[in-house]
């Protein structure tokens, strides 16, 4: 079973389905930046759309990526017992609604794959900058629209709804579970001067915000697998990782370049995988 939520559901798609389509993630997060995936709104145009960027070339990018040939091999999988679900979140309800993709790889209808693209670019479409989108839902003969964003506004990592019990599952398949949780972020406080400025307090605000709803969607999966008996193993971007983004760039190149070789070298030491989230240091501050 393999879950991606924001920029994790593009990544899930490829890890979904093996080594074979890592020259796809490669492509998408070491080959672009801002200006090869959007434009920026003149300010006339943002009073009446609800992104500040036209993404019309992600967009493209990703109903380009998302052929019928993926999905039936997403299908495939699906058909052998193999699970994908993204998460995006639901604006009308204020909830996580969680896709289950493989059953809608397998409808194999062009509708599906509109469908199975358009969940893709809710989950990834962060509030303000990039345009949210409306899913049509049938209930009780009628059709309506709802509106979806990044996942990560409601969980920025999932597993399996908390009222599911895993240790029952765990138990049911007779076996060993193991979880691998990948923090696209991350999980420990880093010190940086703040300015007191209206854009540094709600840009550091907002780091802040992200970074502790992270760990605790982190902590409740590692309570869930400790329930079960489960392996833990988790990884994330470290204190030794010390590159910086550009603050003006959404998608900096160069950035995106570093991080993913920092994460290739990890993987190829086998350094990747910590047994248990990292507990936060205590810091005593004495003030006279």
């Amino acid at each position: 079973m393999v879950t991606g939520v924001s920029t994790g559901a593009i990544i899930s798609v490829f890890a979904f389905l093996g080594s074979d389509y890592d020259s796809h993630i490669i492509d998408f997060y070491t080959n672009y930046s801002d200006v090869d995936l959007y434009t920026t709104r003149s300010l006339l145009s943002i009073q009446r759309m609800t992104s500040l960027f036209d993404i019309e070339p992600f967009e493209m990018k990703v109903r380009e990526t998302i052929t019928p040939e993926l999905l039936e091999e997403v299908a495939k999988r699906y058909q052998d017992g193999k699970i994908l679900v993204m998460g995006t979140t639901n604006l009308d309800t204020q909830r996580l609604t969680v896709w289950n993709m493989g059953a809608i790889a397998a409808l194999g209808t062009v509708e599906s794959e509109i469908l199975f693209e358009n969940i893709i670019l809710a989950s990834t479409a962060v509030p303000g900058a990039m345009p949210a989108v409306q899913i049509d839902v049938s209930y009780e003969g009628e059709i309506y629209q709802e509106v979806h964003v990044d996942g990560g506004v409601a969980r920025q990592v999932f597993l399996f709804p908390d009222s599911w019990d895993l240790s029952a599952l765990a138990d049911e398949h007779n076996q060993t579970l193991n979880v691998y949780v990948i923090r696209n972020g991350e999980f420990l406080p880093r010190w940086s001067e703040t300015e007191m400025t209206l854009s540094s307090v709600v840009s550091r605000s907002r780091d802040t915000i992200i970074k502790y709803q992270g760990r605790g969607d982190v902590m409740q999966i590692y309570r869930q697998a400790q329930q079960a008996n489960a392996n833990f193993y988790f990884a994330h971007i470290d204190e030794n990782f010390d590159i910086e983004r550009d603050p003006e760039l959404q998608f900096d190149r160069a950035y995106m370049q570093s991080l993913y070789e920092y994460g290739f070298d990890l993987g190829s030491q086998q350094e990747t995988w910590d047994s248990e989230p990292p507990v936060y240091g205590t810091q005593n501050l004495v003030r006279e």
